[in-house]
Formats: structure tokens, sequence, C-alpha cells
């Protein structure tokens, strides 16, 4: 993304969740891990509103957003890995039964869907709830 891009993306964000910190919206952009490292070199207390921030350390975020490499190095391997992302798209998918709108009868759950979350059990508890929901749904049509 571009500089612009980027301040039109924080600010749709903000737009939609007025009273989210920076931290909040720089974290749909970025793990939190990056993102408050990103603060950190601009001098930024993450906890603050985007609103509340000079007009010369806002320019330095976005700058910092847009211009600073971030190159993956290395990784654990899919065997180490917390979640996956990709799957099947979630306008894909009916949420109120989880089966697919292009193929009746198939059903998606858990991280075979594009969705994920933070760690800390989001995912799992996803997996849980739309697997019970697609099995559940699936065995009423069944009958």
């Amino acid at each position: 993304m571009n500089e612009e891009q980027i301040y039109k993306h924080i600010k749709d964000e903000i737009a939609k969740n007025p009273t989210n910190t920076i931290l909040e919206n720089l974290n749909t952009l970025l793990a939190q891990s990056v993102a408050n490292e990103i603060c950190n070199i601009c001098d930024i207390n993450p906890n603050d509103k985007f609103k509340n921030i000079d007009g010369i350390k806002r320019e330095k975020l976005i700058k910092t957003l847009a211009w600073t490499p971030l190159t993956v190095i290395g990784h654990e391997g899919f065997k180490n890995a917390m979640i996956t992302r990709g799957g099947v798209e979630l306008k894909e998918i009916d949420s109120k039964t989880m089966q697919s709108k292009i193929i009746s009868g198939l059903y998606f759950c858990g991280e075979v869907v594009n969705i994920d979350g933070p760690c800390g059990g989001y995912n799992l508890q996803w997996s849980f709830s739309s697997g019970y929901l697609a099995g559940k749904i699936a065995s009423l049509e069944a009958i």
C-alpha cells in the first residue's frame, strides 16, 4: 500500500470504530508486535487515538508504514503454524448454515474457511462453533 492508501485505510477504520486506538487500527494492517514496533519507531503511544497525535507524528507514521520494508526471513514451518490463512471466501458461504452458496449440500467449517483471528483460542472456538453449526444443519437437511 502507498501512503494515500494507508491513510485512507486508517480513516475508514476510524469511521467504522471511532473509539479504537492507533494500535487497534494498525492491527488491521499488521501483526500486533509489528504495529507496536512501528509506533515505537514513530514515538507514538499505541493506546492514543489517531486524531490525538500531532500532524508530524501522523505523517511519520504513514510514511513509516508505507516505506519500511518488511521482509519475512524465515518461519517455523507448517508443522508449528498456529493458524493458516486462505480458504473458501466468506461471501461464498451462507453464514446461517455454513452451506456453500455455489454447491447445494456442501458445508464448510474451521480453517477451510478464509477467516482467522489472534491466537488465544479464537480460531479453535471458530472451528468448534462453525463445525457444530454445519453438522447440525447438514444432519437436519438429511432427514
